[in-house]
């Protein structure tokens, strides 16, 4: 058998599975020698289990499993799909040309798959589509040539924390990327950037945490790892993958097989007609938990992100909530009404990914000041010089800055130098070094470490920290290690010696970090503490359902109109024994240290019958607070509850309740105002009352409209261009009337 290669095959680098062949030059003529009969090979039955989704006369749907092959191929004759599928038919190897195939298609010759319209990688789970009727197969194989199939896959994708910049979890976006054979290695695909087959591909996250992001693709075209290069193009591969995946998260992750999972197929019945969807198990990513459930609440019509579905019927509304009831703990197939409103109530799943950078307060730095530079050997003092020719450079020092345009001690490395003093020269003095500038953030506190003189049992030092300084105001400055003296010349000194260069100084520091702020927010996890802050201020941050979603502080700043400014600080969620550094409690608890006043944001949307007391839970975190500063009980404080939205939960009773309670047991009148993030109410009079707790004696300042006078005239249609003067709002003045009457003002009232 002779083949003739066309120009371009050299640089494709044609093979075939039958056999091998090797290229010689343009146009020569390659003898192909085959490696496997074809003729003698057959199929045979094998008794492998099969998960099947539906089957009638014309069609079987079928949930693979992962490492299953679909049809034969070279290196996987047995063990496949098909095999599997002779032997559920009943059928022998004699009777497989009862099975419909396609004449020619595709690499493999057609009888070594028949039935298959579409096939999944060996490792992908998920639906697909056998014909068992040569009309069924024409039908279903039209269909999928014409794009008439909606398929839906699910996957697992890397890089949850930087990637979906600019798509918020629940939208989508679309990949429109053609893909072509690699040219470097040709059993995998990639991006082309000219040539290949157009390939588009929509996608939607549903759910994500730290590493990992749950996602909804939906391909429109069928390419060979079409899915597996578009996610790995956006910088977002699947887990498991690798081909095209990571591979050093993946050996981490400790993941057999891409986690990609064919989930959903939409497709009209070959015979009927009829639109039928069938859907796979999400057996496959039971392992990741906590983010496939947030990935099914998203997946099944739940509200994301503040987008309400169009739907507006009460049936629609039941139904959707009857299809997310499982994953809510509803068992009812009908839910009342209450669940309906329990479910379509929820709070968003997430908010729009954000990079969350880590924090740092606190923090050992080890500070070298510069050496002065040694002297030149004949250096002299002259009259005109008095620094003398010849003399040592001065050694740089190390010199701690506050700047507000860095927020905690990331940045900031372990040992710095600063450069030293060059030395003398016969004509011209060292160069001094430069100083070390280490910017660090408001509200830093910087002690010295101290040896104490006594070592541990394994020989370590001992080292105890003294206060030196504190930076309170922008720019403000503090030299920690002073820079060495330059050496001066022995013929400046009547004995002919000189004085060489002094070693800079070398500091042991402990640099603490409490964050200016004028309100404190505490409360425990998930209180809506982040919701709050985030629509009262611009300070927007991850907003998540998990409990301590917020592992870090951020400062929100609200500005009135009179130019006062108010800081308010959300700490992350506290819980019984905080002060004795429960959950890292003293670590949140610190940064209470500069407030000026507290507010303890309390959940009052706790239903009926509530387990927790909500008087019991705010004289918790009050006492957690004064238990771990003292101080802090001489603050004013106030209480805010949130999620006052969700009228199913009673949370203006559990809020009267609360005001009530606390004003029985104080002499003074402790604030309560209830408030929901998600419609903005109650934010106006929290926002006065937190500006009321920081300054009391500043009044805030009403800017009222003067009232308009009388009119004399009613308005009238104008026919030409109007040249007068503009009304205001609530009077009229025709343009060739004079002014309007001075306002009488009435007379006093004498005693």
């Amino acid at each position: 058998m002779t083949w003739n290669i066309p120009d371009d095959a050299f640089a494709r680098s044609v093979a075939t599975f039958e056999g091998f062949c090797q290229l010689l030059l343009f146009q020569d003529i390659v003898d192909v020698s085959f490696l496997v009969d074809l003729s003698a090979l057959s199929l045979e039955p094998e008794a492998i289990e099969l998960d099947i989704l539906y089957e009638d006369d014309d069609l079987l749907i079928v949930n693979k499993p992962s490492g299953m092959v679909v049809h034969p191929a070279p290196g996987n004759w047995t063990g496949t799909l098909v095999n599997a599928v002779l032997h559920h038919f009943g059928f022998s190897s004699e009777d497989v040309h009862r099975l419909p195939t396609a004449c020619g298609a595709g690499p493999t010759p057609a009888e070594l798959r028949p039935g298959i319209v579409h096939r999944l990688d060996v490792g992908t789970t998920g639906v697909i589509a056998v014909a068992k009727t040569v009309a069924s197969f024409s039908v279903l194989s039209q269909a999928f040539a014409e794009r008439e199939v909606q398929k839906t896959y699910l996957a697992l994708a890397l890089g949850g924390r930087k990637c979906f910049l600019g798509h918020p979890p629940g939208g989508g976006y679309v990949v429109d990327k053609a893909i072509a054979r690699s040219k470097s290695n040709r059993r995998i695909m990639g991006v082309a950037e000219t040539g290949g087959r157009p390939a588009l591909s929509r996608v939607r996250a549903l759910a994500k945490d730290r590493e990992k992001m749950f996602v909804e693709v939906k391909p429109r075209t069928g390419r060979t790892h079409q899915i597996r290069v578009h996610l790995a193009s956006e910088h977002t591969p699947i887990l498991g993958d690798e081909t095209y995946g990571w591979q050093h998260i993946n050996r981490r992750a400790d993941v057999q097989r891409p986690m990609l999972h064919a989930y959903e197929l939409s497709l009209n019945h070959p015979s009927t007609g009829e639109t039928m969807t069938f859907r796979g198990s999400m057996e496959p990513f039971r392992c990741f938990g906590a983010l496939v459930s947030a990935a099914a609440y998203a997946a099944s019509g739940a509200r994301v992100n503040g987008a309400r579905h169009s739907d507006a019927v009460a049936k629609s509304t039941t139904r959707r909530a009857a299809e997310r009831a499982p994953d809510l703990g509803i068992s009812t197939e009908q839910p009342s009404a209450n669940q309906v409103v329990e479910v379509l109530g929820q709070q968003d799943l997430e908010s729009f990914p954000r990079l969350q950078r880590p924090f740092v307060d606190r923090t050992w730095l080890m500070a070298k000041a510069g050496n002065g530079g040694n002297p030149a050997p004949n250096a002299l003092r002259r009259p005109h010089l008095p620094k003398g020719p010849g003399y040592g450079g001065h050694g740089g020092s190390v010199i701690l800055k506050a700047t507000t345009q860095i927020e905690s001690f990331l940045d900031i490395p372990q040992k710095v130098t600063a450069p030293h003093g060059a030395d003398g020269h016969d004509t011209r003095r060292g160069r001094t070094g430069d100083d070390l500038y280490l910017q660090v953030p408001l509200g830093t506190i910087v002690r010295e470490r101290i040896f104490s003189g006594y070592t541990t049992e394994e020989g370590r030092r001992i080292f105890l920290p003294q206060f030196r300084y504190q930076f309170l105001r922008h720019l403000d400055t503090y030299v920690v290690a002073k820079g060495g003296i330059g050496g001066i010349g022995p013929k400046s000194f009547k004995k002919g010696d000189m004085r060489r260069g002094t070693p800079g100084q070398r500091t042991r520091l402990e640099l603490e970090l409490r964050v200016l702020n004028d309100v404190a927010l505490l409360g425990l996890p998930n209180a809506g503490k982040t919701s709050l802050l985030a629509a009262m201020s611009r300070a927007h941050t991850r907003i998540g359902p998990e409990e301590f979603s917020t592992t870090r502080p951020h400062v929100g700043v609200i500005c009135f109109r009179d130019r006062v400014e108010v800081r308010v600080c959300d700490l992350p969620g506290l819980k019984h024994g905080a002060h004795q550094d429960k959950l890292m409690g003293r670590r949140i608890l610190r940064h209470t240290y500069r407030s000026r006043a507290l507010a303890f944001v309390v959940n009052v949307a706790r239903g009926e019958k509530s387990e927790e007391d909500v008087l019991e839970e705010v004289e918790m975190l009050r006492q957690e607070a004064i238990q771990f500063d003292p101080l802090n009980a001489e603050k004013p404080w106030m209480v805010i509850g949130t999620k006052c939205d969700m009228l199913h939960r009673d949370p203006l009773f559990h809020l009267d309740s609360l005001f009530y309670r606390l004003r029985a047991r104080y002499e003074d009148e402790i604030p309560v105002v209830g408030t929901s993030s998600r419609f903005g109410l109650g934010l106006t009079r929290c926002v006065r009352t937190l500006r009321q707790l920081v300054y009391p004696d500043m009044l805030e300042p009403r800017y009222r409209l003067g009232a308009d006078p009388i009119l004399k005239e009613h308005p009238k249609v104008l026919h030409l261009p109007y040249e007068g003067p503009l009304p205001s709002l609530g009077e009229y003045q025709s343009p060739t009337a004079g002014a309007l009457p001075a306002i009488v003002q009435p007379k006093k009232l004498e005693p």
